[in-house]
């Protein structure tokens, strides 16, 4: 089974923005009056790109600054306590949206939509196994990797991060799950392959 962002129901409050031409700051009273842009003019889904492309892009170069300056070690030190902290809010996503997590299957399902959702609609999902007690699922197209492709980021070094936030999704949402993650882009693999499975 692939996954689709397409496939996602969601609802996005009316939003509008206004801005001043001669700055909000400036005390002048602005040629032309004050606009009104209408944002919902921009489908929603092409915001939620729009956003998370700029998310991972920011972070991409930001990360690559920190381990040139910082070197690999301490980088990959940041990045698992980094995302060791956002995999622990899934509990949070999971109860505003009523997703269970009680089997592998639903806890799979979960961290999907939670993963799209706040990392955006880049990602593509394909099922390789699927039931109550084991699922494994890959990953074939990341932001990530793509920001780190256009950026010339030769190894993103995210698995450590993927494992941590992995870790960190489990024990907030099924502490009776566990998580491995055995395929990697940045190693070299063409997908990013995990498996949550019922602890013995």
């Amino acid at each position: 089974m692939k996954w689709d962002v397409r496939s996602v129901k969601f609802r996005v409050a009316d939003t509008f923005v206004r801005y001043n031409r001669a700055g909000p700051e400036s005390g002048n009273k602005p040629k032309g009056g004050t606009k009104m842009v209408e944002i919902d003019k921009i489908p929603a889904e092409a915001r939620w790109q729009i956003a998370a492309q700029g998310l991972t892009g920011a972070y991409m170069a930001c990360a690559d600054m920190l381990r040139k300056e910082k070197g690999d070690a301490f980088y990959i030190e940041f990045a698992k306590q980094l995302w060791g902290s956002v995999g622990a809010r899934a509990k949070e996503f999971t109860n505003v949206f009523g997703l269970p997590t009680g089997t592998a299957k639903e806890l799979n399902e979960a961290v999907l939509l939670f993963a799209m959702s706040s990392m955006g609609p880049e990602f593509q999902f394909e099922m390789i196994e699927e039931s109550d007690n084991r699922c494994v699922c890959q990953t074939t197209t990341c932001p990530w990797v793509n920001r780190a492709n256009e950026q010339g980021v030769a190894d993103p070094k995210c698995k450590e991060g993927h494992m941590q936030w992995g870790e960190s999704v489990v024990k907030a949402l099924n502490p009776d799950m566990k998580f491995t993650l055995t395929r990697s882009m940045p190693d070299g693999d063409s997908k990013c392959e995990w498996i949550f499975e019922k602890r013995t």
